[in-house]
């Protein structure tokens, strides 16, 4: 599947969060769970070994605050979300595309790994994925 933008690209082109939740339909969730984006955010607080006060801190928010993004479906601005999503290094896609990603935990690593590469990396791996999809395509 070819996205002809980048994540980033996509908020830019949006004045707020809110805007991009309500053009993708309203309250956001990942995979079958159902999951919210406080969902996600606790998750990968509590994987990442961050207390809410430590993450708060680094984001430069009350902890209440987060505490209202985890668990009362309170809608973060785009700075904020975008500082946790570096911090917790929250693939983009997971929050903004969940239907592009599958229940499969190998998926969501790869994303995340490819989410810490550079440019010239991408363009390897995306060469090296072309080969071998033509090469499981020809053979069945």
């Amino acid at each position: 599947m070819n996205c002809q933008f980048s994540i980033f690209e996509l908020l830019c082109h949006y004045h707020s969060i809110t805007e991009i939740y309500n053009f993708y339909g309203g309250e956001l969730t990942v995979h079958a769970n159902s999951e919210t984006l406080g969902d996600i955010i606790k998750y990968y607080r509590e994987k990442s070994d961050y207390t809410v006060e430590e993450l708060a801190n680094k984001i430069g928010i009350t902890e209440r605050y987060l505490y209202r993004i985890e668990n009362e479906g309170k809608k973060p601005s785009y700075d904020i979300l975008y500082k946790i999503i570096r911090i917790l290094k929250i693939s983009p896609e997971i929050i903004f595309f969940p239907d592009m990603i599958s229940n499969s935990s190998n998926m969501i690593r790869i994303i995340h790994m490819l989410s810490l590469c550079d440019e010239k990396n991408l363009n390897k791996i995306e060469k090296i994925i072309s080969i071998l999809v033509n090469q499981y395509n020809s053979t069945n």
